[in-house]
């Protein structure tokens, strides 16, 4: 009997033991390892983000050559989705999600296994001489319980086994790829003709690459400015045939280079104030059949472009042409994304009806932008939300109106106008834009 009471209290003493130390464990596991991968962050990227190569570089490769893999819709960026299943009870199963993917620079994906544990897996890229510095991360709250912090103990240790030969087995992959070719942009003015008027464009693109998704721009009632062709240019370094469309090459003497064209409205009219873009711009609403007509002749220009994929198209645009734009996705037209930078947001041809718009819609404006009330936010998202619009809204605070253009604080000197530039939401607003991107052209 005393035997009997000596054992179950050496139990009893020998849990609370193991109960006590496990609350000396850590509840969260944060692992971080660093290295360097002779390869463009783009090759980088472009291989972590299709979980069809998962399998190629996974960290449970080694330990089971037979792990079954199932790829999810999509496969790649954004929402990407891929299933493993082992009979190695070290690996298990489970599903793996990209929950965050900025092309070049990040990708999160979300682990989450068999026993309803999850985990966060980070990759942040960086370009570093003639390759990448890429830092991998993994994040794990195991839970409060004993059991829990102990199977998160050894959990920790085979991740840190694994994860090692993991990331050297995906810098071969990313060294073994071809080197992708050295970015060439072209850049030309296309002249064309809508019913007898003369409309300018400015097409920017990468003549290494082929089959492409084309981007239509629509600027500013300022017209074709250098910014709007540096933002064409831009996008043909992402890889877009870019289009920036109704614009003259150059201001008349005595027009200052900040207020040229505005052939958004035909016969190459200029317009050197607000007050005169304004009127010009209601015409655009009341003959809003006729804008119709002009977008779809630029984005038929754009589609027939020997770099274009024709069935990858979006439009993004500024200011006025943000609500051209999302007044386009109104009308129906054919789009695969639609992109507004600080635009008006009211409808000029009535309402979206459930159905009408075919784009996914991407708003980025700014909190502080007096020119777009927040009764005006409101109005529009109950409007695409009563559509069933497939839409983001971010408003950036502290952003006034034109945030995007670095020429806004002379505007507003100017002209009296409540418009600012504010660097960080452009440089926010412009990776907004590429993630989306990334996900609408998968």
């Amino acid at each position: 009997m005393k035997t009997t009471k000596r054992v179950i209290g050496t139990i009893i003493t020998l849990i609370i033991i193991i109960v006590a130390v496990s609350y000396l464990l850590p509840r969260r596991t944060h692992l971080e390892h660093a290295t360097y991968i002779k390869g463009a962050p783009e090759t980088v990227y472009n291989l972590l983000s299709d979980l069809g190569d998962f399998k190629n570089w996974s960290p449970w490769g080694g330990a089971d050559k037979n792990i079954k893999y199932s790829l999810g819709q999509p496969q790649r960026g954004p929402n990407a989705t891929l299933d493993w299943n082992s009979n190695n009870a070290a690996i298990g199963s489970g599903k793996l999600t990209i929950i965050d993917a900025q092309p070049d620079s990040r990708l999160r994906l979300l682990l989450t296994y068999a026993n309803g544990k999850q985990a966060v897996l980070g990759f942040q890229l960086e370009p570093l001489e003639d390759g990448t510095h890429i830092v991998w991360t993994y994040d794990m709250d195991y839970g409060g319980s004993p059991f829990s912090r102990y199977w998160g103990l050894l959990h920790q240790r085979r991740i840190e086994t694994a994860y090692e030969p993991s990331l050297n087995r995906l810098r071969h992959l990313a060294e073994s790829r071809p080197t992708l070719p050295e970015k060439n942009i072209v850049t030309k003015t296309v002249d064309y003709e809508v019913n007898g008027q003369p409309f300018k464009g400015y097409l920017a693109y990468d003549k290494n690459r082929q089959n492409r998704p084309g981007v239509l721009i629509i600027p500013e009632w300022w017209g074709l400015t250098d910014t709007i062709r540096k933002r064409a240019e831009q996008l043909a370094e992402l890889g877009y045939v870019a289009f920036a469309v109704d614009m003259a090459d150059t201001p008349p003497p005595g027009v200052s280079a900040y207020r040229p064209s505005l052939d958004i409205y035909g016969d190459g009219k200029m317009e050197g104030h607000p007050d005169e873009a304004t009127q010009l711009s209601k015409q655009v609403s009341e003959h809003f059949d006729t804008t119709v007509q002009r977008f779809n002749t630029a984005l038929d220009i754009l589609k027939n472009q020997p770099a274009v994929n024709p069935k990858h198209i979006a439009a993004i645009g500024y200011c006025f042409g943000g609500g051209i734009v999302l007044n386009m996705a109104r009308a129906g037209v054919d789009l695969d994304g639609v992109v507004s930078f600080h635009g008006t947001l009211e409808p000029v041809d009535g309402k979206a009806k459930r159905g009408d718009i075919k784009a996914s819609l991407l708003v980025l404006n700014g909190a502080d932008d007096s020119l777009v009330p927040p009764e005006q936010q409101q109005a529009f998202r109950e409007e695409m939300d009563a559509a069933g619009v497939d839409y983001e809204f971010v408003n950036y605070p502290g952003a006034k109106h034109a945030f995007t253009n670095p020429a806004a604080d002379e505007y507003a000197k100017q002209f009296d106008l409540p418009v600012a530039y504010n660097a960080n939401a452009d440089k926010q607003s412009w990776q907004q834009m590429r993630n989306f991107f990334a996900r609408i052209f998968h």
